[in-house]
């Protein structure tokens, strides 16, 4: 059977492990168009899923099989970076994945994120540890997906919330954690506020009308205007979010 040259194969150990991987080889290509699958660079490789059914054929195991066995995490001067006051998020000048193959070689991919696993790292999303350097050009969007298609594990007790409810409420918690690191926490709370009303508040709002609304602890104003009577947003303002 022919087989690539630059074949191999990479073995992932949970959603964690495959979602870095995944980013990792996605950052290779510098936000280039290409295979999923393949990492560029000066030795490219395209990975493949091990399939236990092929063990044993001369061509199978000749494959390289990489799992991940390590990374680092570096400032720009080579030293290892510290953790700061939040233990669950680090931001590193780079990450660097270390993979190790059944034959004893060793690969190092560079990238600009790592999701690694923490207590109850599959039912609360604020206990996943995240690395991000501090140069990503993912925005909080983009890491919202990532910690979702890493983390999110719906529960299927007979008490528990329908599938979309409980992927919805997880999605609030990720854009939470991910504007909170990529901007501050007020963007965090504004965030999942506009999710939240344009999920449950927004479609009730007639056609041609504007909510205008004020809301605090001691004051409670809600007012449907037509759209020409709504004064102009100060977007400036601080915490300020344009719709």
């Amino acid at each position: 059977m022919a087989i690539a040259a630059d074949a191999a194969l990479y073995d992932d150990t949970d959603a964690l492990d495959s979602g870095t991987f995944g980013r990792a080889l996605a950052f290779s290509r510098n936000g280039h168009a290409g295979e999923v699958h393949r990492l560029d660079g000066s030795a490219p490789l395209t990975f493949y899923t091990p399939i236990e059914q092929f063990i044993g054929y001369s061509w199978y195991d000749r494959l390289k099989c990489y799992v991940r066995t390590g990374e680092r995490f570096c400032e720009a001067d080579g030293r290892d970076t510290v953790l700061g006051s939040d233990p669950g998020t680090l931001r590193p000048e780079t990450i660097t994945l270390e993979l190790s193959d059944q034959f004893g070689g060793g690969l190092d991919l560079p990238t600009d994120l790592a999701l690694l696993e923490g207590d109850d790292s599959w039912t609360d999303v604020d206990t996943v540890r995240i690395a991000l350097t501090k140069r990503s050009r993912l925005d909080p969007g983009d890491l919202t997906d990532y910690i979702i298609d890493a983390v999110f594990s719906p529960s299927d007790d007979s008490d528990a919330d329908s599938y979309d409810t409980q992927e919805t409420r997880f999605r609030y918690e990720a854009a939470a954690r991910a504007h909170a690191m990529l901007e501050d926490d007020d963007a965090a709370t504004l965030a999942v506020i506009r999710m939240v009303f344009a999920d449950r508040i927004a479609w009730r709002i007639p056609a041609g009308r504007t909510l205008c609304l004020s809301w605090s602890m001691s004051r409670k104003e809600l007012a449907l205007l037509p759209e020409v009577d709504v004064p102009t947003s100060d977007t400036t303002a601080p915490g300020a979010i344009a719709g």
